[in-house]
């Protein structure tokens, strides 16, 4: 069922009678965050008689949530406790003004998400938050504002970019080194020559086209890795979700398209360095990365486990994975979640 639930109405109804959703067992329910003129649609699927609700802080800027849910994530994680899947302001099938995108909008979506949880499932719930990608610099972000890490039990790191300046410079330097050994092994060595030529000549630094330019660069490289398990791409994954859910393909592509190419969300991301204040997270830290990603390099998860303040952090990096491991190694993915949020 559907539900439209304005979070005014949310803290309004906070003590009356709440409405009797399917507080036991597993669940499939659909509703929508309304914040600060954005509507935004929230799946949630799995175990909610378990205290655990993973939220899942997806890609992009522009992506949406719901090709992340996944049998695997189906049949190994949701059986033990409940997953949101969260379509963020200006992406997936997020309707509303599309003028108001910026990066504080998104950190108070979240914690007004949290609120909502709280109140639909319950108070005592703990909240997991994974973020993905793009979504790996929303998530530090938040949780070093103010008192926000009391609302959360733990972080899943997942290919992050908590520092986007830092992750461009690993990323051409990864490609020159990776794609010059290629060369020399004879593997793909003209599509590795271009890769390389572009990098060595162009640096991503205060120039943003060149910033796309090479972020285009790493997600092609991985198509020429054959160590990289290939997994379902995001068109069979649209594909299927248009036909289990009836998804809105053109509001997916057309609040992709005005992310990205249009209002350019991402830039505001090269002002916003989650980087010099990890020592304020404290909250338990599970960090996963696929061994081939160039869009966010491992090294990330280096420097994280360097400065966070954390002392409960554990590294899972995937060895046949790129920059989507929930994709590439989908079962070893969900079982290394699963196995961590029910130890936390």
């Amino acid at each position: 069922m559907n539900f439209i639930i304005s979070l005014a109405v949310v803290l309004l109804l906070a003590g009356c009678q709440k409405e009797e959703i399917g507080k036991s067992g597993l669940v499939r329910d659909q509703f929508y965050l309304e914040n600060d003129d954005a509507k935004m649609h929230v799946y949630l699927e799995g175990n909610i008689s378990s205290d655990k609700i993973l939220v899942m802080v997806h890609g992009g800027p522009g992506d949406g949530s719901l090709y992340y849910n996944i049998d695997e994530a189906t049949n190994i994680a949701e059986k033990n406790f409940a997953v949101a899947y969260w379509d963020q302001r200006l992406a997936g099938t997020t309707q509303g003004n599309i003028s108001k995108a910026n990066i504080a909008n998104y950190l108070d979506d979240l914690k007004k998400l949290i609120i909502l949880l709280r109140h639909r499932y319950g108070q005592s719930k703990k909240i997991y938050l994974l973020g993905h990608s793009w979504g790996g610099l929303l998530v530090p972000l938040f949780l070093q504002q103010a008192d926000n890490q009391s609302l959360v039990s733990g972080w899943i790191q997942v290919d992050g970019e908590h520092n986007y300046a830092m992750s461009d410079s690993l990323s051409r330097n990864n490609l020159i080194k990776f794609g010059e050994q290629e060369i020399l092994a004879g593997r793909n060595a003209g599509d590795w020559q271009k890769i390389t030529d572009y990098c060595r000549d162009h640096d991503p630094k205060n120039n943003y086209s060149v910033t796309r330019k090479i972020n285009g660069h790493a997600h092609d490289a991985e198509d020429l890795i054959s160590d990289i398990t290939t997994g379902k791409t995001t068109k069979e994954l649209i594909k299927f979700f248009i036909r289990e859910y009836n998804y809105p393909v053109t509001t997916y592509l057309s609040n992709g398209v005005y992310n990205n190419f249009i209002k350019e969300i991402d830039k505001q991301a090269y002002a916003q360095k989650a980087t010099d204040n990890l020592y304020k997270i404290k909250v338990p830290t599970l960090l996963l990365w696929g061994k081939y990603d160039f869009v966010c390099p491992p090294q990330l998860a280096d420097d994280i486990k360097a400065r966070i303040g954390s002392t409960d952090v554990m590294t899972t990096i995937f060895s046949h994975s790129g920059h989507s491991p929930m994709f590439n190694e989908p079962t070893a993915f969900w079982e290394s979640v699963n196995q961590w949020v029910m130890g936390h």
